[in-house]
């Protein structure tokens, strides 16, 4: 096991159901209810939907292998960055919007659209206040696809680029 898998290994991942116990995102399990609840919704009022999937891009956690810093160290230092990347988030996002921790190093965001170019303002947000380099996507809700499909387009995007 390389070091990056090490530490991958270690970064606290747990949840109650309701919240990420590390960063206090919501967990999956909440978060899949309400993006539920906001399908069935904007079906009636025609309210557009995306996720802005954030990931935190894994080449900017290790440290330099000429200062090598001991994996326990820079497991600290990458479950701080999570922290301090989810509160940056939520001072970048509005209330009617939610956020998610969906795997080690990265975040979904359920963003209601009024115009297509929401989307684009909350990501200039985001990009602005997060400090650590991220990969950012955004996936538009397209009303003809279950969740899981939607779920399955959002993989692609998020997990490919981290």
């Amino acid at each position: 096991m390389n070091d990056f898998e090490q530490i991958l290994a270690k970064i606290y991942f747990e949840n109650d159901g309701e919240t990420d116990l590390l960063t206090g995102a919501l967990a999956p399990a909440r978060f899949n209810q309400i993006v539920k609840r906001e399908i069935d919704l904007s079906k009636r009022s025609k309210e557009k939907l995306a996720i802005i999937s954030i990931g935190i891009a894994p080449q900017n956690l290790i440290q330099n292998n000429s200062i090598k810093v001991e994996i326990d160290q820079q497991v600290l230092l990458i479950e701080e960055l999570l922290i301090e990347s989810y509160f940056q988030i939520k001072r970048a996002i509005r209330d009617v919007d939610c956020v998610c921790r969906v795997s080690k190093l990265g975040f979904w965001i359920l963003a209601k659209l009024t115009t297509q170019s929401d989307s684009g303002v909350l990501v200039n947000r985001i990009k602005a206040l997060i400090t650590e380099k991220s990969i950012i996507s955004v996936i538009d809700y397209a009303p003809e696809d279950f969740q899981i499909q939607w779920y399955e387009k959002i993989d692609q995007q998020h997990f490919k680029q981290i």
